[in-house]
Order: structure tokens, then C-alpha cells, then sequence
């Protein structure tokens, strides 16, 4: 459970097109020490998303003037970085590409370091993901998706892993999905549906640097089911094992995703 600690930089009114309609893209990044960790990877994701939905980004400068002050008392938190595009007159069609930026720290949720150590526990959510081409990849500000598949949960209930309306799988409501299928990690490919985060881009990478294999490619159901390991990732956890998805039973942390978690060396691992 996240405590909010205060609302910083957010402004007196959300701008309408951002709360009406979602017009709007937002990342979320782990403080330690004062530092925004994958700092320039996580502006540049921002304003990328930005784009694709055709808003421009205020200067880097600027942006990060209004982060760092925000952080001038902060050790360890949670900050979420929020581009929205300016009011323009009444209805959906925009008439200006103008962004606004805002920021919000609240701190660390309270994640159990057993999760790390242990792996997490996952179900298969019953919410399909919409299939959307044009949005899909980006962490544009309509989560409704997410928000219903994260509803009831079971006290014992880490994560639960969602598929697109076709069937195919995507990955967690908050997290994406890696899995070790016949020596080759492999991850859900997200060009209909789904978020690209920023760790997921990190682990491909770093596994690629290091002589590892790991593939994009469509993933049924049925193929989880063949994995022999299986973790999750984003920005704040680095990355889960994971332990059980419903009836799947997998080694948590299994030999292969110790190998990534310390070529990844992520400096957060809860209370």
C-alpha cells in the first residue's frame, strides 16, 4: 500500500483535457538518496510517449528544475511525472500540441523484501486489454483497464497478469512479464496492447550485453504454461520473481533470474 507523503508540484487544477479525457502520458520513478535513478532514460521516455500522441515536451530543463526541487528534502520516494496537453477550448479535437508538466512525490509503498526473495504470487485476470495500435506501448493516462483488474484482490495477491481482447498474454496490471522458455527469456510483444516500460527496456538490453538470449514475440497462455521461470519488472521493484501464477508453480528466484537481478543490480528491494 502507498502512503502519500504530500502533493508537490501538482497544480491547483489538472488541465481538463488530462482529467476528461486522459490526454496525457506519466512515468513513474524511484527516488534513493536524493536521486532520481534512470533520470535521463525516464524524461526521455516521457517525452517520447508525449509525442506519439502528438504533444510537445517543455524544455528538459525545465522539467527537471521541478522535479529536483521537489526532492531537495526528500531521501526515498516515489516520483510520478505527469505531462498533460494544455486546455484548448471545449470538445476532443485538440488545437495545440502544448504540454503541461507537473510532478508528484508520495513514498516508497510498502512492499515486503520477501517478494524479492521469495518470488511473488500472480493470478490470470479476467479484464482483456483493448487492442490499440496507436496507443499501444505508451503510459498514456487511461488506466481504467488497470484500475478494474486491480479491484478484490486477496491479501496473499502480488499481481495478476492480464491478455489483450485476441487472447494474447501482455503482461501485469502494473508490471511486464518475462519468461525462460526453452534456454531463451522472452517477453510479450506490445504493439496492440500494453505498456513498453523503461525496465523492460533495461533487462532486454542488459541481457543482450551480456551474451544472454531474449525475444519479443506473441505469447498465448498455453506457452506460459511451459515456462520453467517467470519474473515481472518495472521501475520502482527492478524486478520480482515469480513464485505462481493461479495453479503454475515456478522456482522462485530460479537460477536464471538471479543471473538477470544481478546483472540489473537493482538498489531497492523493499522494507
Amino acid at each position: 500500500m502507498e502512503q502519500i507523503r504530500r502533493a508537490t508540484a501538482l497544480p491547483p487544477r489538472i488541465p481538463r483535457r488530462g482529467l476528461f479525457y486522459g490526454d496525457g502520458v506519466f512515468r513513474t520513478a524511484l527516488v534513493l538518496d536524493g536521486t532520481i535513478l534512470d533520470r535521463e532514460r525516464q524524461f526521455n521516455k516521457l517525452t517520447q510517449d508525449a509525442l506519439r500522441i502528438g504533444i510537445e515536451a517543455p524544455p528538459l530543463a525545465e522539467m527537471l528544475s521541478t522535479s529536483e526541487a521537489l526532492l531537495a528534502d526528500q531521501s526515498s520516494a516515489v516520483l510520478r511525472l505527469l505531462l498533460c496537453r494544455s486546455d484548448s477550448g471545449r470538445g476532443y479535437a485538440p488545437d495545440s500540441a502544448s504540454g503541461q508538466f507537473f510532478a508528484e512525490c508520495t513514498d516508497l509503498p510498502l512492499y515486503r523484501h520477501e517478494l524479492w526473495t521469495q518470488g511473488a504470487v500472480m493470478a490470470w485476470s479476467d479484464v482483456l486489454l483493448g487492442t490499440q495500435p496507436r496507443l499501444a506501448g505508451i503510459k498514456h493516462l487511461n488506466r481504467l483497464e488497470q484500475v478494474l483488474a486491480s479491484r478484490n484482490w486477496p491479501e496473499d495477491l502480488d499481481e495478476a497478469l492480464m491478455c489483450d481482447a485476441q487472447g494474447r498474454v501482455v503482461g501485469g496490471t502494473r508490471t511486464n512479464l518475462f519468461l525462460w522458455i526453452d534456454g531463451v527469456w522472452v517477453t510479450p510483444e506490445l504493439s496492440q496492447a500494453g505498456v513498453a516500460g523503461l525496465m523492460r527496456d533495461k533487462i532486454i538490453e542488459i541481457t543482450h550485453a551480456n551474451g544472454i538470449d531474449c525475444e519479443i514475440g506473441l505469447i498465448s497462455p498455453d506457452e506460459v504454461r511451459h515456462a520453467e521461470e517467470c519474473f515481472v519488472s518495472n521501475s520502482l521493484i527492478g524486478i520480482w520473481p515469480v513464485r505462481c501464477i493461479g495453479s503454475l508453480v515456478f522456482p522462485a528466484p530460479g537460477a536464471r533470474t538471479l543471473e538477470v537481478m544481478k546483472m540489473l543490480a537493482h538498489p531497492w528491494s523493499g522494507e
